[in-house]
């Protein structure tokens, strides 16, 4: 009896109920991977690999043409598992059309490329400290509309518009500020599959022309601030 009430006198004085079970203490998930939503917005440089056109009444046949740097946005909402993230895209990019080059040697024209784009995005993140690495990639459509690439009122390329099937590889990191708040950098290598469209041109014979593009490929850099909620 005396060893009972000792025993239950040293439990009493060290904080502890003799008949309180061990706490198991789970690991904490990390404050900046907490299984949520979240909303980011971004913006950046938009730099095209040269492109390729070829107009059937044109006899010349397929000419190749320059973009100037170009401009890049976008908005992105989506789930975050932990490891895995997936997010759903609305993208704008946009840049001129500087030069075209013809049989005759290249020439000024005034154009511009604008593409409206929708994506579904799949990322893997990898944390260091307050650092989130990702890499991903997204599949969706774009609405891409270029302008007739004319010189001096000589109409070569009609304007020409169509939705293409499109893709994307992302690379990323972010830096988290605190729970909910991160700014980060993207590198997005946009591609748009071929854009077929019809119009009137000056090139060859004069009148309706078939109008075929190759593929875009654009490199995005990208700067964004994401929020968690």
């Amino acid at each position: 009896m005396k060893r009972t009430l000792a025993f239950a006198s040293l439990c009493i004085l060290s904080g502890q109920s003799p008949l309180m079970a061990e706490e198991v203490v789970e690991p904490a998930k990390p404050w900046y991977n907490n299984g949520s939503f979240y909303g980011s917005l971004a913006g950046g440089v938009a730099i095209f690999g040269d492109g390729n056109v070829n107009v059937a009444n044109n006899p010349s046949g397929a000419a190749d043409f320059e973009f100037d740097t170009g401009a890049a946005f976008a908005m992105r909402l989506g789930h975050d598992f932990g490891f895995l993230r997936v997010e759903g895209e609305f993208n704008f990019t946009q840049a001129d059309v500087s030069s075209l080059d013809t049989v005759t040697g290249a020439v000024s024209v005034g154009s511009q490329f604008t593409g409206y784009g929708f994506m579904a995005n799949a990322l893997w993140d990898h944390e260091y400290e307050s650092f989130v690495f990702s890499a991903g990639a997204g599949i969706g459509f774009t609405r891409i509309q270029i302008d007739e690439m004319s010189n001096a009122g000589f109409i070569a390329v009609a304007e020409s518009s169509d939705t293409v099937f499109s893709g994307q590889l992302i690379l990323g990191v972010r830096y988290q500020l605190n729970e909910d708040t991160a700014v980060g950098m993207n590198f997005r290598y946009l591609m748009a599959s071929e854009l077929d469209d019809n119009g009137y041109v000056n090139s060859g014979p004069v009148g309706q022309s078939d109008i075929s593009f190759d593929s875009f490929k654009a490199s995005i850099f990208e700067v964004f601030v994401t929020w968690r909620f």
